[in-house]
């Protein structure tokens, strides 16, 4: 009896404890492959996982688990919304444990690492679970700058991502190393030559191996095929017998509905491939078992970034944009952002049948930061003045989609509201405080402090038309003022305060010291008898004394902390010595 060799696979899953259904699930996958092509191609898998193969002991919790688990040959990483606690060398257990997979690989193991984001959808009740999605985000960026990552839609779905998968690399791994050969091992030579040939030859299509042996032609993008279309043609004779006529029933339905059927070899009498295949192999021979019939179901989540090409010359960018299958039949495919968190909402109707595209453009402002309200609002004109938008496939980095947006086509923004939405901007931009616009009509008196506040940030000034102003002063300060209002001639005069602040739809906004100043200043008869009076009464503490603008010479606002450097040294400076000029301890 001849005895087989069987090679063990070690493979190893890392991840939080949010994602234990996926975790679970990899033992189903493992049994099904150690059951098909494992036993063709002379192999075994063994899962392993912190639960099953770590035990009680000493030390730092995470370099007992990494020295426990020991060497494994496929990394499988899985995260969702939850990032982890900090092991004292990384920020979470599972980044630790890539950390380690990732350096073994660039040592030049041929460890195969995959690393899996879900996608389901998920409410943050907490600071900290947002903090921990945060981290989330910031480690799938990290790791799409080492290689590539893959999303998949939630827990259900997983194993059907993770299956094409692992058998494409199991038959990388073991390729040529099989002591016997099977009847079909040179239609399976022949498919992986079309899988390694394709990946070449096409940006647009990819070959995915299942746990069955079948190979499945799939699109890297949804507008495929449209830039490389896959004609194939073939004969189908189905006998009038009753297996004959419900296969025939089945293929008429698949054709109405897109739902797929599988047609078995007795049935084909003739199929031609693509071009794109016939150097490798010619299935209207030997090999073909079944083809498998039925519409294309796009993926769950397209990525892609939008590139708006002005009619004005002037060109806006999208760099991430979340496309979501929402719908799709035999005729269309719907593409929509319509639940990614961003104001600007575009949904794409792509006709199979005809291969036209709809697009539609939205965008929400409620509870919106001024900031992104103005970038939303800057869009929505970009779009009014028409041009090309260019939809591009992050992954790929092919032009899906070229749509023509005529002028007009969408309404551009109230160009006063625009300016108002500006204004607002800048404060946030100024304070670093987010200003939310109220999803209400703005009052006039609103309107003024926004207008004022921004100018006061961006400028450092304000004008001010007083009647009259008041300040309490010091009993010399007092004194010296008599004998310069006596002479009935006005002159310029200063006074400052601490902190002057508003408030912009709820929120306070600081403006810090403001030096006020009025270039032409009297005093009223009136008032001078009042301030003389006091100083002949009140020889102690400060009093009261009230200026007027001379012919209404306007009162000068300056905020040190929002003027150039200079000039607000320059301020500073000047104040500095004429309360030294007028031997005071106030500032006037």
């Amino acid at each position: 009896m001849k005895m087989k060799t069987v090679t063990k696979v070690r493979l190893f899953v890392a991840s939080p404890r949010d994602v234990q259904k996926e975790r679970d699930s990899v033992a189903g996958v493992v049994e099904e492959l150690n059951n098909t092509i494992g036993s063709k191609l002379g192999f075994v898998i063994e899962v392993v996982r912190w639960e099953s193969h770590c035990h009680p002991a000493m030390g730092r919790p995470q370099d007992l688990i990494n020295s426990q688990i020991g060497p494994y040959d496929i990394f499988v990483g899985i995260m969702w919304k939850r990032f982890g606690s900090p092991t004292g060398k990384a920020d979470a257990g599972t980044q630790e444990e890539f950390n380690l997979a990732y350096d073994e690989w660039k040592r030049g193991s041929k460890l195969h690492i995959g690393f899996y984001f879900s996608q389901a959808k998920y409410k943050c009740n907490s600071v900290y679970e947002t903090e921990q999605v945060a981290k989330v985000l910031a480690f799938k960026e990290e790791i799409k700058t080492k290689g590539l990552v893959w999303d998949h839609p939630n827990a259900t779905s997983f194993p059907h991502v993770l299956r094409p998968h692992l058998t494409t690399i199991l038959f990388e791994m073991f390729q040529g190393k099989t002591q016997t050969q099977s009847p079909s091992s040179s239609v399976v030579e022949k498919l992986r030559a079309i899988q390694s040939e394709l990946d070449k030859a096409s940006p647009h299509y990819r070959l995915v191996a299942t746990s069955e042996g079948e190979f499945i032609v799939q699109p890297k993008h949804p507008e495929a095929h449209k830039e490389q279309p896959l004609k194939v043609s073939g004969r189908f004779e189905f006998p009038d017998t009753p297996e004959g006529r419900e296969m025939r029933d089945k293929l008429e339905r698949t054709m109405a509905t897109g739902e797929p059927t599988t047609i078995p070899k007795e049935y084909i009498k003739y199929l031609k491939l693509p071009e794109v295949f016939s150097p490798l192999i010619d299935i209207s021979g030997e090999g073909v078992e079944t083809v498998t019939i039925g519409g294309f179901v796009p993926p769950r989540f397209v990525p892609v970034k939008m590139l708006l090409k002005g009619n004005d010359g002037e060109e806006t960018e999208l760099d991430y944009i979340q496309l979501e299958t929402t719908h799709g039949d035999v005729d269309k495919i719907i593409l929509t952002n319509k639940n990614q968190p961003v104001p600007w909402k575009f949904t794409l109707t792509l006709n199979l049948q005809t291969g036209q595209l709809k697009f539609d453009y939205a965008v929400n402002y409620s509870g919106l930061t001024a900031v992104r309200e103005l970038d939303a609002m800057r869009l929505t004109d970009a779009l009014s003045k028409g041009g090309t938008l260019e939809i591009i496939h992050l992954d790929t980095g092919f032009t899906a989609q070229v749509v023509n947006i005529a002028p007009g086509a969408i309404d551009a923004t109230e160009p006063t509201l625009l300016k108002f939405i500006e204004k607002a901007a800048l404060i946030q931009n100024k304070t670093r405080i987010p200003i939310i616009i109220p999803d209400r009509p703005i009052e006039g008196e609103e309107i003024g402090v926004v207008y004022g506040t921004a100018q006061k940030l961006e400028t450092g000034r304000a004008v001010i038309s007083v009647q009259s102003w008041q300040s309490y002063v010091g009993l010399d300060l007092a004194k010296n003022l008599i004998e310069i209002f006596d002479k009935r001639q006005p002159i310029s005069l200063s006074l400052s305060f601490e902190n002057e602040s508003v408030m912009v739809f709820g929120r306070e906004i600081h403006l810090g010291m403001v030096v006020l100043t009025c270039e032409r200043t009297t005093m009223s008869d009136e008032d001078l008898q009042v301030l003389k009076t006091a100083i002949s009464t009140n020889q102690q503490g400060h009093i009261l004394a009230r200026f007027t603008p001379f012919e209404n010479t306007p009162m000068l606002a300056h905020y040190p902390d929002w003027l150039p450097p200079d000039e607000r040294d320059f301020l500073l400076g000047q104040m500095q010595q004429t309360n030294q000029e007028a031997g005071a301890e106030e500032s006037l």
